[in-house]
């Protein structure tokens, strides 16, 4: 069974870095790639995600999509959320007062529709209303602030930030002023993603596992939980035909199978064509723990880029 797909483009469009320079794909590699696709493909805890990017040039310091400095780069620093092109001094372990108190009142401004002037976010929020009203009505007061924060306790309180963060987040990318959101954004569907291609932007393709260290969005599957809390839950997010998928803190390189910076031309990250540990470990260990990579000069890379901090995530906890 199919549960969601990539479709790979022809082994005479696939390319890779090898020693400074681009090369192509041999056929014995472009099987392994279509042996892994297929196994994520099949996989129900598995998902394809995309994401596209017109901003990585300026983040990496990279002046052409086309270039194998690009490739180096995001195959060894990944992608993160826009929190991490500052010193924001965020606590990975513990979710202050201060910023309960500014989620609730950014989810307050949603449900009134004060966030943002524009058009696309506003014309939606009163059928979101509709059908979310315990949401609305929950938010709406100012009195119930003492019930949020009662919520945040320490086995719950990243639950609740993650869920409602997400929430924000999808309505971010189209005009709430969240700028600096610690989560990443990608789609389940390539075709939802792919008109959002610029001419010198790049489509990411990677996975998650729902088990594993990368948490994803499918926000629903937490609304029993978020409900026994005593909080309100959605049903849909404000753009449900984005087919969104909110990534905590970014997409890393171990699970990025490669990127497209044009309709057809597509990147293989290095590192499984290349590791002699990746192309000697079976795939069901790959997609559970990700491409093997040496990031011994991990911050070496970083500090080519505009990113100004990265993660590391250790026993399920997220580490800056």
């Amino acid at each position: 069974m199919s549960y969601n797909t990539f479709r790979i483009p022809n082994i005479e469009n696939c390319q890779f870095l090898k020693n400074g320079s681009f090369v192509p794909l041999v056929p014995s590699q472009y099987k392994r790639l279509q042996d892994l696709c297929a196994s994520i493909s099949a996989n129900s805890h598995v998902k394809f995600v995309y994401r596209a990017d017109d901003r990585l040039l300026e983040i990496y310091n990279v002046s052409d999509n086309k270039s194998t400095s690009l490739a180096d780069i995001v195959f060894m620093v990944g992608e993160k959320g826009n929190a991490f092109l500052k010193n924001l001094n965020t606590d990975c372990n513990h979710v202050t007062r201060v910023h309960i108190e500014k989620l609730f009142e950014s989810l307050h401004d949603v449900v009134l529709n004060t966030s943002t002037n524009l058009h696309a976010v506003r014309n939606r929020i009163p059928e979101f209303i509709l059908v979310n009203h315990n949401l609305y009505r929950f938010f709406a007061n100012r009195q119930n602030l003492g019930r949020f924060v009662h919520a945040f306790t320490y086995q719950s309180e990243w639950i609740v930030n993650d869920y409602y963060e997400m929430f924000l987040h999808t309505i971010s990318r189209n005009g709430l002023n969240n700028k600096y959101s610690e989560m990443l954004s990608t789609s389940l569907e390539q075709s939802a993603i792919q008109r959002f291609m610029h001419a010198n932007g790049i489509v990411y393709v990677g996975w998650v596992h729902d088990n594993g260290y990368i948490k994803f969005g499918d926000m629903n599957k937490r609304n029993d939980k978020i409900a026994s809390f005593g909080l309100p839950t959605y049903i849909s997010t404000l753009f449900p035909e984005q087919k969104e998928v909110c990534l905590k803190f970014g997409l890393p390189p171990h699970n990025i199978i490669g990127y497209f910076y044009d309709d057809q031309h597509f990147v293989v990250n290095h590192h499984f064509t290349l590791n002699n540990q990746n192309t000697k470990t079976e795939i069901d260990d790959i997609l559970r723990h990700g491409f093997y990579i040496d990031q011994s000069n991990f911050l070496q890379y970083l500090k080519k880029t505009k990113y100004v901090r990265g993660y590391d995530v250790v026993n399920n906890r997220y580490i800056h």
